[in-house]
């Protein structure tokens, strides 16, 4: 069975439930942390074992089948815009939108 890549975006402890998943499964999947700092990255690594980077470039040359967008409730939206736009499916931890003109948006996407 091949393994199923995902990137998350975010480092939170939502974020780190994903990271468990990967960790616990490894024949099932593989992830990588995308955060927003090298310092952050090496930090998220040592404390999941799971790889992580501060570069987009780096997590997509994964080739993630979907991103997690586990980040803040005021960024989630343009953040899952942001993964939508390079052609990747995203599942969301928090909800979508704080106001309909984001909810609007994300569903035209």
């Amino acid at each position: 069975m091949e393994q199923l890549t995902y990137v998350i975006v975010g480092s939170g402890y939502r974020a780190q439930y994903y990271a468990r998943i990967a960790a616990r499964f490894p024949a099932f999947f593989r992830a990588c942390f995308l955060c927003r700092s090298e310092e952050k990255a090496r930090s998220m690594f040592l404390q999941t074992g799971v790889p992580a980077t501060a570069s987009v470039e780096n997590a997509l040359s994964m080739k993630p089948a979907f991103a997690v967008i586990a980040v803040n409730k005021e960024s989630v939206a343009d953040v899952a815009a942001q993964w939508v736009e390079r052609g990747l499916p995203v599942l969301l931890e928090t909800p979508a939108g704080n106001t309909p003109e984001q909810l609007r948006q994300l569903w035209e996407l």
